[in-house]
């Protein structure tokens, strides 16, 4: 009796957020073998980080149960629209993308206005993007930082407090 090997992955590094399209061994994202059971059928599902990764098998795992999905992911526009695709396409459910960042700290550090530093206790900042088809020449986009915290230096160490908004056109050619 021949015993199967199983392949070994081959670790990888990449700067992070890592782009899953440049891994050279592609991580398994879907067992379509796998029967769907209706557990999450009419659901809703908000999934950090669901472009790439174990999130985007849990993305595609609530969607192929039934559930519509929500993703919030970082900078991945590819990862997180070719996930989209595969839910909406392969499953059936619908798929909304929230370009953004999501923060939670406790116990770190922060840089007050004064160039103090001062043991934050805990909080939430969030931060927001989004970009809006006009047509297929045309986007307009807006990003929205610091909605939550207007206390704390966060980005950059460059000091700028309070809710920031910018946006632009995009004309794609």
């Amino acid at each position: 009796m021949e015993s199967k090997k199983q392949s070994v992955n081959i670790p990888q590094t990449q700067p992070r957020p890592g782009i899953q399209e440049e891994m050279k061994q592609q991580p398994v994202s879907e067992r379509p073998e796998q029967q769907s059971c209706n557990k999450l059928k009419d659901r809703i599902a908000l999934i950090t980080g669901g472009d790439s990764g174990i999130g985007k098998a849990v993305a595609l795992l609530f969607a192929k149960e039934g559930a519509d999905v929500a993703i919030v992911y970082l900078s991945e526009d590819e990862d997180a629209n070719d996930t989209k695709t595969k839910i909406e396409k392969e499953h059936k459910r619908k798929c909304v993308l929230i370009k953004g960042d999501i923060l939670a700290f406790s116990g770190a550090k922060a840089l007050l206005s004064d160039g103090s530093e001062k043991d934050l206790k805990g909080g939430t900042d969030l931060s927001a993007g989004a970009e809006f088809k006009i047509n297929k020449q045309f986007s307009a986009w807006l990003d929205f930082d610091n909605v939550l915290n207007s206390k704390y230096e966060r980005w950059n160490n460059y000091p700028v407090y309070g809710l920031q908004v910018i946006g632009g056109i995009i004309i794609h050619f």
